[in-house]
């Protein structure tokens, strides 16, 4: 019986796509003696094809909705499952499958679930002892179904999780988790998956976890694939994975070999310097970007590579914007604020600035702009930039905004701005952005990326030349641009409409 239409009729349940099963299953490389746990089990939609082929196959679910629970039950009797037990309740505060050890864990458990009162308190007090590797998220649970299902993990077991993006870069207490995982060489592989796999369930960017306590290969290094742009089939149902683009994934983990933009085994150590970021992006960097306004960039990587650069940390100083809050702003304010909203072409409009006060204990330094400094928008996919020109006292960057302060004698801020904001300066920030539903800059990110390593010498003398050049072809344009508007004055006098109206600058 074909899943597809048995959930035909039942809307409201999620069933994970089928080319996301194909490709689990494949990585978890699953034989017919192998025993297999699914904590957040569903209907069984996963096994469908494993079940077809040995309906012998031993695999325990637990799964938390009575009627998907009584739907997988149907569901298993229709494949003639023989040895599949599957147990009702929450397996985070009640797990069933505790006493067992497994040899195959496969899950996709909902993506960043909060936990209530009474299962928050649970997992603080687990009796279970799951949480060896760091206390989960209250706010995010992703963790906490990674380690109920490593509980479950034999010593020579392999996990397979689909997991939101969001897992691999959360700040707190996660990055302690991930740090641990690294530290136990528990993390196979991650693989970044194309946008719309999981739709209309979810839009946020979703990727497959490999858990192995037995590392053959691989040892102290995760091997990252970042198929975000592996070839789709697009069509009214939505999105899936070839079958051409499955086997590609799975020959890339099974490989040994770098693939540029697409597969590299990354050393443990660099991953934790990275704060122990798992997403395969910050280490396989894509050759294509698309930028604001459908613009796409190629990038030619060799040539790239073979350029002398060094890392913006290099030269320059990093520092984030205070969080500003509306109780903070007021007419009489001592200082003046800088928003996101602030930056327009390049500048700062600092007649319409808010006024506020901070807090007492605030490190206003951190915060003060000073003449050169670079501002950049932290938030969101459109690059926003301004470059300090005067000296401002009192005025103080706010959070969604980064500041970069080129060192002293190291590079021109001119020259900076010039680079950060031309393709290749774009695409290299678009390749250090992380977030789910709203990207983000992240300080370490932003840190390692790429500038070309010219001396200040040559930065300042192409510089001069260039504002020199531009600031002649600016006058040209003026002046085209005022022949442009005395021609349509023209031909508003012969049309007859020029004495109908009067036109003024709003002076609001």
């Amino acid at each position: 019986m074909d899943l597809l239409e048995l959930d035909g009729s039942l809307p409201d349940f999620s069933v994970t796509p089928k080319a996301v099963n194909q490709l689990m299953i494949a990585l978890a490389d699953i034989g017919e003696e192998a025993s297999i746990l699914d904590p957040t089990f569903g209907v069984g939609s996963t096994y469908q094809d494993i079940l077809k082929k040995n309906p012998g196959q031993r695999i325990v679910g637990q799964e938390i909705n009575p009627i998907i629970y009584d739907f997988a039950l149907v569901y298993l009797y229709c494949l003639d499952a023989t040895n599949t037990e599957v147990f009702q309740g929450d397996s985070l505060s009640d797990p069933h499958f505790i006493n067992e050890k497994f040899d195959r864990v496969i899950t996709n458990a909902p993506f960043g679930l909060r936990a209530d009162n009474r299962t928050w308190e649970l997992l603080q007090k687990d009796s279970y002892n799951r949480f060896r590797y760091g206390l989960p998220s209250k706010t995010s649970l992703d963790w906490a179904f990674i380690m109920n299902g490593l509980a479950g993990l034999n010593d020579n077991g392999k996990a397979v999780f689909a997991v939101s993006n969001s897992a691999l870069f959360m700040g707190s207490q996660v990055t302690k988790i991930r740090e641990n995982f690294l530290a136990a060489d528990l993390i196979e592989a991650v693989i970044a998956l194309p946008a719309g796999l999981f739709a209309p369930n979810t839009q946020i960017p979703t990727a497959i976890l490999v858990i192995n306590k037995n590392k053959e290969r691989l040892v102290n290094k995760v091997r990252m694939i970042n198929a975000t742009s592996i070839p789709v089939t697009k069509s009214r149902a939505g999105v899936t994975l070839p079958e051409d683009s499955i086997k590609k994934i799975i020959e890339a983990y099974e490989g040994n070999d770098d693939v540029e933009g697409f597969v590299k085994s990354v050393k443990a150590e660099d991953i934790r310097k990275q704060a122990s970021i798992l997403l395969p992006e910050q280490y396989v960097k894509d050759t294509t970007y698309r930028i604001e306004g459908g613009t796409v960039i190629e990038i030619d990587v060799e040539k790239w590579r073979a350029t002398e650069t060094v890392k913006l940390t290099d030269v320059a100083d990093i520092y984030r914007g205070f969080n500003a809050i509306s109780s903070d702003e007021a007419a009489d304010g001592k200082y003046a604020f800088i928003k996101i909203s602030d930056l327009n072409n390049q500048e700062v409009d600092f007649s319409k600035l808010a006024k506020g006060n901070v807090k007492e204990n605030t490190k206003v330094d951190n915060y003060q702009i000073q003449k050169g400094d670079i501002l950049l928008s932290a938030r969101g996919t459109t690059d926003k930039f301004a470059r300090i020109t005067e000296d401002r006292p009192h005025t103080l960057v706010t959070q969604n905004l980064v500041g970069i302060r080129p060192k002293k004698n190291k590079v021109d801020s001119r020259w900076l701005l010039e680079y950060l904001t031309s393709p290749l300066g774009l695409a290299e920030l678009a390749s250090v952005r992380v977030g789910t539903t709203i990207a983000q800059l992240p300080m370490k990110g932003l840190a390692t990326v790429k500038v070309p390593n010219l001396s200040l010498e040559e930065q300042k003398e192409m510089m001069d030349a260039y504002q020199e050049k531009r600031s002649v072809l600016d006058e040209q344009l003026s002046e085209i641009m005022k022949k442009i508007k005395n021609s349509k004055e023209q031909l508003y006098q012969e049309m007859g409409i020029a004495d109908l109206y009067t036109q003024h600058k709003d002076k609001k």
